[in-house]
């Protein structure tokens, strides 16, 4: 028998199965069983919570406040954009901060073609999903000199409560 002395393991065990206080954790196991325990249960984490907005004409809009008490990881980010051929000196972009960060960086974003009419649509997954500041924003922006843009996009990830 090979025996389990680790009471941070027994911890894990018991938070992952969600076991009461009545049941007992075995501690010892047989040689020939091989007892496994996934420890990056974020590996298997889907994507559960998206938000979406729209901006028109240089006018800063937000897609979603984080709240201060979770983790938001980012999976998935889209941006859309129609303007007019008058509009000229035009991009459209979804900002965020990163965590460990207090500066905005635009995530995605699209250049206008001046004097030209455009319509383009961009969508970026993340392999690895980008931890966000808790309590930061996302913010669309469309910006012009003259004429008219508009752009539409959102966001998709988890949230995380205590570094899980």
């Amino acid at each position: 028998m090979a025996n389990i002395n680790s009471s941070d393991w027994t911890r894990k065990v018991i938070k992952a199965i969600n076991a009461q206080a009545v049941q007992v954790i075995p501690t010892e196991i047989k040689n020939d069983v091989q007892l496994t325990l996934e420890t990056n249960p974020a590996l298997y984490r889907r994507a559960n919570f998206s938000r979406s907005a729209s901006g028109v004409n240089s006018i800063a809009t937000a897609i979603y406040t984080l709240p201060d008490d979770k983790d938001f990881y980012l999976t998935n980010i889209w941006l859309g954009v129609i303007k007019d051929a008058l509009a000229t000196s035009t991009v459209s972009a979804i900002t965020g901060v990163l965590w460990g960060d207090s500066t905005a960086y635009a995530l995605i974003s699209i250049p206008g073609i001046t004097l030209t009419a455009q319509s383009n649509t961009l969508s970026q997954s993340f392999a690895f999903p980008l931890l966000m500041a808790r309590g930061s924003q996302f913010i669309i922006t469309c910006t012009t000199n003259v004429g008219n843009i508009k752009a539409s996009g959102g966001i998709i990830g988890y949230f995380a409560e205590n570094g899980e």
